[in-house]
């Protein structure tokens, strides 16, 4: 059952105060539950790591069942909990929230960087702390990866559509043209169509009076 968001978070002000990492709620906190991360590992824990890896594991789930507020409270409290005592514990938790999946690149980011940091040093870091780390990082870069590629499709996207806009623009232009040029074009016609009606008036005009005239008897 997934924690309720107030008992969360209210669970995780607990932890980020006292700097534990181990908590269990009857199902996936259970050392053996960890063991799911670190499938087909050739180098074993031992019980007590696998303890210690479930509570990092329950820590996770916790801080996915926090609302925005929430989050926003335990990143303050684990982030000046990591200021004040910057183990390698800590910092993997401030990693956890900051990786959380609803959030941002900028956020996925500075995730990315504890968690190298923390690989860095090897020697000063549990088994279950480089373990998550190393599964953590795989994960936070990979998502990296897809954030960069949707806003390279929303740039394209975007590109894209000024394309298609620049081009109706264009299109709508040169037929605005086009039609004023028709509509001049019957105009021209139109006036010459009457100048030609006038000019074949006044040509029947001179040709009925140099009849008259033929006709008209000489005195």
């Amino acid at each position: 059952m997934r924690a309720r968001p107030d008992f969360a978070l209210a669970v995780l002000l607990a932890l980020a105060s006292t700097g534990c990492a181990e908590y269990a709620d009857g199902g996936r906190g259970d050392a053996d539950d960890a063991a799911y991360l670190v499938a087909g590992d050739a180098d074993p824990m031992s019980p007590e790591q696998n303890r210690e890896l479930a509570g990092y594991v329950s820590y996770i789930e916790l801080v996915a069942a926090t609302d925005e507020a929430g989050w926003n409270r335990v990143l303050g409290q684990i982030s000046s909990a990591t200021e004040s005592d910057p183990t390698p514990g800590n910092r993997l938790r401030l990693a956890l929230v900051l990786s959380r999946a609803d959030r941002p690149a900028t956020d996925l980011q500075a995730a990315q960087n504890l968690l190298e940091a923390i690989l860095e040093e090897s020697r000063d870091v549990s088994p279950a702390v480089s373990k998550l780390a190393r599964v953590k990082l795989v994960e936070t870069e990979q998502r990296i990866v897809l954030y960069q590629t949707v806003e390279s499709l929303r740039s394209q996207l975007a590109v894209a559509r000024h394309e298609v806009s620049s081009e109706k623009q264009e299109r709508t232009r040169v037929e605005f043209e086009r039609a004023q040029v028709e509509a001049e074009i019957r105009r021209i016609q139109a006036a010459l169509a009457d100048a030609l009606a006038k000019l074949e008036a006044v040509a029947n005009i001179e040709r009925s009076v140099e009849r008259s005239q033929n006709e008209a008897p000489i005195p």
